[in-house]
């Protein structure tokens, strides 16, 4: 549920009621979290996303159908530790964020903990550069401070360099390297 107080757009969503506004280069962009009524409009910007995947990873990325991404999201919105946030100027939306709450618990190697992990993030093309991604960013770690929540994390295609760049301006480091080699014939 959106509503508007103020100069503040305030979202309700599986992990709580939240607000964000965020002034960038003189143009306010309002984030708020997504409802069924953005299936469409989410399949189309995860175009942007899933092409530059499939240009850059054909071995591993395929061309998708809208139908299909659809029905995607629709699950995604149906998962009570999911939420997707879109970002909208002008009472458009200009790109969107999925955050993924994982929870692990205690492990003979590991210790249980807390996260938020960015599964994807989207900004048009005729958007980017404008800090759209960063107050996307901003707005999850906003989350998980609220919920008692000590981590966000994010991965990243080697190639996606732009997003790199992004995250690394948002405060972010590398925390594990995963290298790939393609068995000889």
């Amino acid at each position: 549920m959106v509503s508007q107080q103020s100069d503040r757009c305030v979202v309700t969503h599986p992990i709580g009621p939240r607000a964000y506004t965020a002034q960038m280069n003189s143009d306010p962009v309002s984030i708020r979290s997504a409802k069924l009524e953005d299936l469409t409009v989410l399949a189309e910007l995860n175009s942007v996303v899933q092409d530059l995947h499939v240009a850059n990873r054909p071995d591993v990325f395929r061309p998708t159908e809208r139908k299909a991404v659809i029905e995607w999201f629709r699950g995604c919105l149906e998962r009570p530790n999911i939420n997707i946030f879109i970002a909208e100027r002008e009472e458009s939306a200009v790109g969107y964020l999925i955050a993924v709450v994982h929870e692990r618990s205690d492990a003979v190697f590991s210790r249980a903990g807390r996260a938020i992990e960015i599964d994807q993030i989207v900004v048009r093309p005729s958007s980017q550069r404008r800090g759209i991604g960063r107050a996307l960013i901003r707005q999850v770690f906003y989350e998980a401070k609220a919920n008692g929540i000590p981590k966000v994390t994010v991965k990243s295609w080697a190639f996606n360099l732009e997003a790199h760049a992004t995250f690394v301006e948002s405060g972010f480091t590398p925390e594990i390297i995963e290298f790939s080699r393609t068995v000889p014939e």
